[in-house]
C-alpha cells in the first residue's frame, strides 16, 4: 500500500490551493511512473486523513484530476489512475518530500560557461564594489513623472507596440545630438544604436565583428567580461602592457607586424580596472595604427561623465575619420544599473546590421524607458543630475583616499583616480586578499577577492 503522505509535499502557506497541490502531486507521481495505469486512489475520507486535509479538500481535488483525464471514477468501485494514459518510458523514483526536483539538474549536454564568480547584489549590506553609481541620486521623481505623462499620452499606446529594433527614434536623435556636442561626435541617428546597458553593445558588435580564430589586442590587465565575451565567441586574445599612461599603445606596432589583428578593446577615458586615461598622444597614434593596419577600436566610454579635473579628454570616436572606431556606453553606470539604456555607435551599415541581429536576441528595448529618458535628456535633467552627482562623487572620492591612506596607509598603494567611482588599489602581498573578502563577507560587506585580476583567471589567460 502506498504511502501517499510521503508522496505528496503540502505546502501549507503557498499561495497555491491546497486541493491543485494535492493533484499536482498526484500528476507527478503518474509522470515518473510510481502510480500506474489502473491503480487505485484511496477514498477520499482516507485520502483527507493520510494528508490531514479536510475531505471536501480531497474531492476538489480528485475532480481536478478526473476533468484533465488523469483518472477514472468507477461508480461504487473507486477512482483510478486512467488506463488511457501511456505507459512511462522510464519508471522512476517516487518524489519525496523536500526532495531536490531531478528537473533541476538538466539531463542533457550542454555549453557551460564558467564566470567565476556571481554578479553583486543586494545581499550584501554594506559594498566595496566596481564603482556603481548611487541610487539615491538618481532623478527617481522626474523620470516616474515622465514614465505617467507618457502612458497618459493616447494610453502610450504606439510605446507598447512593436517598434524599431534600433530603439527608440526619438532617444536616438537626442543623444547623437548630445554627442555631437559634448564628445566631438560627427553622427546622425541612423549611426546609433539603443541597447539594454554596454555589455549587450559589446556583445552584439563582438559578435557581428569576429570569427573563431580572429586575434583581438586587450590590456594585460583589462575589464574581465569583455575577455570572457571575446573568448566565448573564439577570439585568440593579445595582450599588451597597461601603465600610468593607459594602453602602451607602441606595444601593437610590433605585433601587427608579425600576426593579422582583427580589434582592440580599450576603455580610454578610464581604463578598467586601474583607472588610468589614456593619454592624447596615444590616442592619435592609435588612429593612426587602426588605419595603418586595418584593425577596428571597439572602445568602451566607461565613466566618460565623471571627470574631477579638467574636462574629460574626446573619445577615440571623435576623430575617427574612415569609420574604425565602434563606440559603446551606458547610463547604467552614470545613473543607475536598472536604468538598461545603453548605445552604440559605428558605421550606418554596421549599425543597420546589428540591428537584425539584436532581433534574434532581443526583437527591441524597453520602448517606454527609453522614452521617458529622451525627455530627461532633452529637458536637461539628466545634464544636471550628471553635474549634481560629479559634485558629490568629487566630495566622496577625497574622504575615501583620506580614510585610506590615514587607516590602512601602511598596508596599500593606491593612486588616486582623475575621474570616475573606483580605486585601484594594490594591498601588500603579505595580506591574503581571497581570505580578507571571506571575512568582510561574514560582516556581511562585499570586497572583490581580486582573482579576477590575476594570471589565475580564464579571462586572463
Amino acid at each position: 500500500m502506498l504511502d501517499f503522505n510521503s508522496l505528496i509535499f503540502i505546502e501549507r502557506t503557498s499561495s497555491v490551493p491546497i486541493y491543485l497541490q494535492i493533484a499536482n502531486g498526484i500528476i507527478q507521481q503518474v509522470q515518473v511512473g510510481v502510480l500506474k495505469r489502473g491503480v487505485k486512489i484511496p477514498g477520499t475520507r482516507q485520502l483527507a486523513t493520510e494528508l490531514q486535509v479536510h475531505r471536501k479538500t480531497v474531492v476538489r481535488a480528485i475532480e481536478e484530476l478526473d476533468s484533465q483525464g488523469w483518472v477514472q471514477i468507477i461508480r461504487n468501485k473507486g477512482t483510478f489512475i486512467s488506463e488511457k494514459l501511456p505507459l512511462p518510458y522510464k519508471p522512476a523514483e517516487p518524489y519525496i518530500k523536500n526532495e531536490v526536483s531531478p528537473g533541476q539538474a538538466a539531463n542533457f549536454t550542454y555549453q557551460k560557461h564558467h564566470l567565476l564568480t556571481r554578479p553583486l547584489t543586494v545581499e550584501h549590506r554594506l559594498a566595496f564594489d566596481d564603482g556603481f553609481p548611487d541610487t539615491r541620486l538618481a532623478p527617481l521623481k522626474e523620470l516616474a513623472a515622465a514614465y505617467a505623462r507618457l502612458l497618459r499620452q493616447n494610453g502610450g499606446s504606439s510605446l507598447l507596440s512593436y517598434n524599431d529594433p534600433l530603439g527608440y527614434t526619438k532617444l536616438r536623435q537626442v543623444l547623437a545630438k548630445e554627442f555631437n556636442l559634448s564628445r566631438g561626435l560627427n553622427i546622425s541617428h541612423h549611426q546609433l544604436m539603443i541597447t539594454r546597458g554596454s555589455q549587450m553593445a559589446l556583445y552584439l558588435a563582438a559578435t557581428a565583428l569576429l570569427e573563431k580564430g580572429d586575434r583581438i589586442i586587450v590590456g594585460e590587465i583589462n575589464y574581465y567580461t569583455a575577455n570572457l565575451t571575446f573568448k566565448y565567441l573564439g577570439a585568440h586574445l593579445v595582450k599588451i602592457p597597461v601603465d600610468e599612461h593607459g594602453l602602451v599603445v607602441d606595444a601593437i606596432d610590433t605585433i601587427c607586424q608579425q600576426q593579422s589583428i582583427k580589434a582592440i578593446f580599450v576603455t580610454s577615458h578610464h581604463h578598467h580596472p586601474t583607472t588610468v586615461t589614456l593619454a592624447p598622444s596615444r590616442r592619435l597614434r592609435l588612429l593612426e595604427l587602426a588605419e595603418q593596419y586595418g584593425f577596428v577600436i571597439i572602445e568602451d566610454d566607461y565613466d566618460y561623465e565623471f571627470n574631477y579635473g579638467n574636462g574629460p579628454l574626446l573619445p577615440l570616436a571623435s576623430g575617427d575619420r574612415n569609420g574604425r572606431v565602434i563606440y559603446t556606453g551606458s547610463f547604467s553606470k552614470s545613473v543607475s544599473p536598472a536604468i538598461r539604456v545603453g548605445y552604440l555607435v559605428g558605421p550606418q551599415n554596421f549599425i543597420e546590421s546589428l540591428g537584425k541581429l539584436r532581433r534574434l536576441l532581443d526583437r527591441q528595448g524597453d520602448m517606454i524607458q527609453e522614452a521617458a529618458f529622451a525627455e530627461l535628456l532633452e529637458e536637461g535633467v539628466i545634464r544636471r543630475y550628471h553635474k549634481k552627482a560629479l559634485k558629490q562623487y568629487h566630495q566622496r572620492r577625497d574622504h575615501a583616499a583620506r580614510l585610506l591612506q590615514n587607516s590602512l596607509g601602511e598596508k596599500l598603494q593606491f593612486r588616486i583616480p582623475e575621474g570616475g567611482l573606483a580605486f585601484w588599489v594594490h594591498i601588500n602581498s603579505k595580506y591574503s586578499i581571497p581570505s580578507i573578502s571571506q571575512k568582510a563577507k561574514a560582516k556581511h560587506l562585499y570586497l572583490s577577492d581580486g582573482l579576477f585580476y590575476t594570471q589565475h583567471h580564464p579571462s586572463l589567460k
